[in-house]
């Protein structure tokens, strides 16, 4: 069954309900036996919250007039959408959801400009995608896979695997013990007290790496690279084609079979400098540094 209400109507339908509302203000509906959760937020900031039930909760505030929420629910799958006439400007900067959702619920994400913050989910995946809007993660169990244009990305707390993308916003990964896949084309990105195996490709944009224990694979055209009370505890790769590649590392020369090479760069390895390059060593890990004009420098 299907059906429309308007948005003050009393009617209240927790199953295969669908509702519009076309006139500003701020309301709240509660949807039962909801596992995944659709959402297109258009303009307008988001949050999305786990808690425990099978529950979900949704509210909106200063929904400005010209705007319409509309939510369908069919089985356990709750569609959000937000839709506007394209004759009508809308003010932006006060309309917001919030919607609470089961812990255990997968989500897909999507804005245009609006931001959408993230908590408390533990469901199978959670997938984010927006085009200029901000996304902010905090405490995913869930696998998470995020895509932004110019939008910046936050991540922090998770514990699945991650995946992210941007074109040209900047990334944070902090406090996740996963293993992580991050591209960017001219982000800077920013790695703190991570645990795991980590994989960068960057075109332009700085990478700074502090407090990491683990794998390291981080390839950049023109970004620098840097490390700091970094432990590397298997095969890593660092790579840039004109940035500087400079690593603090908690480990001994003796850990690492070292491969350097650089065109013009400088290099200098644990207190060592040599011109074009090095490659020897017995240890465990295999490190290597490669740069066509940017400096390399281990310590």
């Amino acid at each position: 069954m299907k059906s429309t209400i308007c948005l003050f109507a009393a009617a209240f339908l927790s199953s295969g309900a669908a509702w519009a509302g076309e006139i500003d203000g701020s309301f709240t509906r509660e949807f039962r036996g909801v596992n995944r959760l659709e959402l297109d937020s258009l303009f307008v900031a988001t949050t999305v919250k786990g808690a425990p039930g099978s529950s979900l909760k949704l509210e909106a505030f200063d929904i400005p007039k010209g705007a319409r929420v509309e939510a369908n629910q069919e089985g356990g799958t709750l569609r959000v959408t937000v839709e506007k006439s394209w004759l009508v400007w809308l003010p932006m900067n006060r309309a917001r959801l919030v919607l609470t959702i089961p812990e255990t619920a997968s989500c897909e994400l999507a804005s245009a400009s609006g931001s959408i913050a993230a908590s408390g989910i533990d469901g199978a995946l959670v997938k984010i995608r927006t085009a200029s809007g901000s996304i902010d993660c905090v405490d995913i169990g869930s696998v998470l896979e995020i895509n932004s244009a110019s939008g910046s990305v936050s991540v922090k707390d998770t514990r699945a695997g991650t995946v992210i993308k941007t074109a040209s916003g900047s990334i944070s990964l902090e406090k996740a013990p996963v293993d992580a896949v991050l591209f960017s084309r001219s982000g800077s990105i920013e790695i703190l007290e991570v645990d795991g195996a980590i994989k960068i490709d960057n075109t332009s944009g700085r990478v700074l790496v502090k407090d990491f224990s683990g794998r390291l694979y981080i390839r950049t055209v023109s970004g620098s690279i840097g490390l700091e009370e970094a432990e590397l505890t298997g095969e890593s790769l660092f790579q840039s084609t004109s940035g500087s590649i400079k690593l603090d590392l908690d480990n001994r020369r003796e850990d690492f079979r070292i491969k350097a090479t650089t065109v013009s760069g400088s290099v200098s390895l644990f207190g060592d400098k040599m011109k074009g390059g090095f490659e020897g060593g017995s240890g465990a890990y295999p490190l290597t540094l490669g740069t066509v004009s940017g400096s390399i420098r281990v310590q």
